[in-house]
């Protein structure tokens, strides 16, 4: 039994990230957003989007997600209760209303063929970036 509770425990330390990890996926993140809205202007983030004219949500780093409005607006949330977004997966929402609001739940499933859906996950604010005014 001991050795047994000893297998479980080395399991589970081997799981754990290194801080090296940590840093460098939030390097990885930090990049993708700065390239995302590279020469955008932050707006006022909104609670709500239309999921009419949206195209397909693309994930950036392990915890945001971005909609492309009418080919100019970008609008990013930061995902709520969601461990990460890594690996590129399928994102599954569910409209309720015409709309997609902060704290509307969705899952993900593998792009590698599996079936079984993530835990669900919340979308947070919708911060739009737009190009600056000339």
């Amino acid at each position: 039994m001991r050795t047994l509770i000893a297998c479980l425990a080395l399991t589970l330390c081997g799981c754990a990230a290194t801080p090296e990890q940590i840093a460098a996926d939030e390097a990885k993140s930090a990049a993708a957003f700065a390239e995302a809205t590279e020469g955008l202007v932050a707006g006022e983030p909104q609670r709500c989007l239309s999921s009419v004219g949206q195209q397909n949500p693309q994930i950036i780093g392990d915890d945001m997600i971005t909609y492309r409005q009418t080919g100019t607006r970008l609008l990013i949330s930061k995902i709520e209760g969601c461990s990460s977004l890594a690996g590129d997966p399928i994102i599954i929402t569910e409209v309720y209303g015409g709309q997609i609001c902060s704290n509307d739940r969705f899952r993900t499933v593998s792009r590698g063929g599996g079936a079984i859906p993530s835990a669900y996950c919340r979308f947070g604010m919708f911060t739009p970036y737009d190009k600056p005014a000339d």
